[in-house]
Order: C-alpha cells, then structure tokens, then sequence
C-alpha cells in the first residue's frame, strides 16, 4: 500500500491535472468529432437517395413489365 501510495497515485494525479490542461486535445478531438458527424450526415444523405432511385428503378421496370404483359395477352 505504501508503494501505492507514493508511487502510483501521485502518478495518477499529475496525469489527471496533464489531460485537464491541454486545451489543444480537447480542440484537436471536437474537431474530429465535427468531422465525423458531417461524414454520418453526408453517408445518410446519400444512402437515402440511392435508396429512393433503386425504389423509382423497381417501380418503373414493374410498370414496363406489367404493360409488357397486358400487350401479350
């Protein structure tokens, strides 16, 4: 315990106070926050609109199918 106590804790405390000082970090990793969550959003955007056009796709080609059919009965 005594080795705890002089060894690791103090160890523990002075990179407590160093992480709570570094301002550059914080900035460094609320930059990369910001620039993940522009990729989500642009990942959701794009994925919605592939999605609406292979929607618009499948019911064009069922309406030419479906006109196909009535033609040949």
């Amino acid at each position: 315990m005594h080795i705890y106590k002089t060894h690791v804790k103090k160890q523990t405390e002075c990179d407590m106070t160093k992480q709570q000082k570094d301002p550059e970090m914080i900035d460094e990793l609320d930059k990369h926050l910001k620039y993940m969550e522009k990729q989500i959003r642009q990942l959701q955007e794009t994925s919605s609109k592939t999605l609406k056009k292979a929607k618009e796709h499948i019911h064009s080609r069922t309406e030419e199918n479906k006109s196909l059919i009535e033609n040949l009965s």
